[in-house]
């Protein structure tokens, strides 16, 4: 119940904020775009970060399917502080925790869990305004 109510009630109005200048209001909240492994359409999923220059660190659950479109060959952008971003995504095996990144977060119980995902983001290129420039979007 609560996981329906987050996919279509909580993460399109995340999603809304987030596209628009009100994205202040959610600081550190990232929208990731992929594209989905089965269906092959875009998917954008709002997920809470930590920054380490020059990456951005999320945490995520091994039950939960969003990282799994990371592991396609396929462009990823993230919405970051308003703009988009082209982006390099990996998955770090689950023996790197990287304690001292998350100590002291409200993500460091979630690093601690054993069925804990972690994914590494990579900025590659300036940002655009313009979320459909050099991606299509079919």
């Amino acid at each position: 119940m609560l996981g329906r109510f987050t996919r279509f009630g909580l993460n399109p109005l995340v999603r809304l904020l987030l596209r628009s200048p009100l994205w202040r209001l959610l600081p550190a909240v990232i929208i990731v775009e992929t594209t989905g492994r089965r269906s092959g359409h875009w998917r954008a999923t709002p997920v809470q970060y930590i920054p380490a220059e020059p990456d951005l660190y999320v945490l995520s659950r091994r039950d939960r399917l969003w990282w799994r479109n990371l592991r396609l060959v396929a462009p990823i952008r993230v919405r970051l502080r308003g703009l988009e971003y082209p982006a390099h995504a990996e998955i770090l095996p689950a023996e790197s925790s990287l304690p001292d990144l998350f100590e002291g977060s409200v993500l460091a119980a979630a690093a601690a869990r054993p069925d804990a995902v972690i994914v590494r983001f990579r900025l590659l290129d300036e940002p655009t305004t313009d979320p459909t420039a050099g991606v299509s979007r079919n």
